[in-house]
């Protein structure tokens, strides 16, 4: 990709699907895994995600072998959203979409950042899951109410989701004679998907998680109709996406430099397309563990933090004291860092965990963290940059997003952050680290992700000359 007089467009023509509910908790995510698992054999499958959520894309991962895409519309632009799924479903023979909360609920009581504003930006036909769990015709009226709220009529099929088998053929007969297509449905299954203070535990935590994704695909071949899911997904038409403007800067040019990425069950939250992002603009991703590995990777010319649940992990973090030591090294040595929610937290003083426990972490940040029996700042936020950073340069504004249970003591001025009537400040910026709570989408503004590479190339620059 490079900035060359005009945009060209990139033409996608993959089958797509989106699984949406009427809210959360319906089981969206039982029924996209379920389909996931019983297709994998028969087709070339991607998967993506509605929304900031980090969490069901691994689920996603887990069954695919391979990354799951966010596709966020407050985040990112729709031109950008038709791109990175025209890219990110390049070769598949079905993309399966996974929504976030109910299809309709968007920021501010409004459509914008909901699963319907994905759909339509992609035109992809929609299946409603509906969970029909001790119902019978209310099941029937809520169905009526969402496949005609909407005049675009995008969706198009319907899976009833714990539903009792001696009913179904009677919820099947109304969703005809109102235009939606049944696609069968799902039992109420013994296993299910447990959660905790973020949302739904990962995927690592969870003992026997092929067991269960193998009885959802049982489930799926017995009693979903998985040549309808395939049919409807193929009715989707053509997709055209503009080319967004990228550019290796001149110094990291046929040179790329060696960025670290945390990766391990600690963090393991962020957006796998900032990393495409970073090789774009000239970065090499060196994946390392802070739980398990003694030191940084050698050679690194920069540091990529990100999120996770370094609060759950906090002894085995503090407890790897070399590579705590090998972080305040590179720190010091003014190595670019971006740490983002828990690579934040990674970088305090102490953490205090849910149970009390206090940990020493790489003290970077001359300040502590700790855990509160409540929920933070949570949701999009817009934030503008009051200073020169690492990513932006003063006066820009840039979407984000924050979700935490956490506080901290560091003093905290590089972004005034707004959401809705409510100011803040966010981020620690000193020199070529900044570290903060908000998650940020580098495609948010891919300027993000070519000066950091830029602030990387430097470094390596220096380092050499020394």
């Amino acid at each position: 990709m490079s900035r060359a007089a005009g945009r060209s467009f990139v033409n996608c023509l993959t089958p797509r699907i989106v699984i949406a509910g009427t809210g959360s908790g319906c089981g969206k995510t039982t029924v996209t895994l379920a389909v996931l698992a019983a297709l994998k054999e028969r087709l070339k499958l991607r998967a993506f995600k509605c929304g900031p959520d980090y969490i069901d894309p691994m689920f996603h991962r887990s069954v695919l072998g391979i990354p799951s895409g966010n596709l966020d519309s407050f985040l990112l632009t729709e031109d950008t959203v038709r791109y990175l799924f025209a890219e990110g479903s390049r070769g598949a023979d079905l993309a399966v979409i996974e929504g976030v909360m109910g299809y309709f609920d968007g920021q501010a009581m409004g459509d914008a950042a909901s699963t319907h504003d994905i759909a339509r930006i992609l035109a992809a036909p929609v299946i409603l899951v509906l969970n029909c769990r001790g119902r019978s015709r209310s099941a029937e009226a809520e169905l009526l109410g969402f496949s005609k709220f909407a005049a675009d009529g995008l969706i198009k099929g319907v899976i009833f989701n714990e539903a009792a088998p001696s009913l179904v053929g009677k919820l099947s007969d109304y969703a005809r004679q109102i235009g939606v297509t049944p696609l069968g449905f799902l039992p109420r299954m013994a296993n299910e998907l447990k959660s905790r203070h973020l949302g739904l535990i990962t995927p690592d935590e969870i003992p026997g998680l092929k067991m269960q994704v193998d009885q959802l695909a049982a489930a799926a071949e017995e009693s979903l109709d998985l040549e309808g899911i395939v049919r409807l997904a193929k009715s989707a038409g053509a997709l055209s996406a503009k080319e967004p403007d990228i550019c290796p800067g001149p110094e990291t040019a046929g040179h790329p430099v060696r960025i670290g990425m945390a990766r391990d069950a600690a963090f393991d939250f962020l957006y796998e397309d900032n990393l495409r992002l970073l090789e774009s603009a000239g970065a090499e991703i060196v994946y390392f563990s802070p739980m398990r590995d003694k030191a940084l990777p050698d050679g690194l010319s920069g540091l990529y933090l990100c999120g996770g649940y370094p609060e759950v992990y906090a002894a085995q973090l503090s407890e790897n004291t070399s590579m705590l030591e090998s972080v305040r090294l590179a720190v010091s040595r003014e190595m670019p860092v971006f740490a983002e929610c828990g690579g934040f937290l990674y970088l305090h003083r102490l953490l205090t965990c849910e149970d009390g426990k206090t940990y020493p972490m790489a003290g970077v940040i001359p300040a502590d963290a700790r855990f509160t029996g409540h929920l933070q700042h949570f949701g999009y936020v817009t934030m503008r940059a009051l200073k020169d950073t690492l990513l932006c340069r003063k006066g820009e504004q840039i979407r984000a997003h924050e979700f935490h249970r956490t506080v901290s003591d560091a003093a905290r001025d590089a972004f005034a952050v707004s959401k809705g009537e409510k100011q803040w400040t966010e981020y620690v910026a000193d020199g070529r680290l900044l570290a903060g709570y908000p998650h940020i989408h580098f495609w948010t503004d891919p300027r993000m992700a070519e000066r950091f590479v830029a602030a990387c190339a430097s470094y390596r620059k220096e380092r050499q000359q020394t």
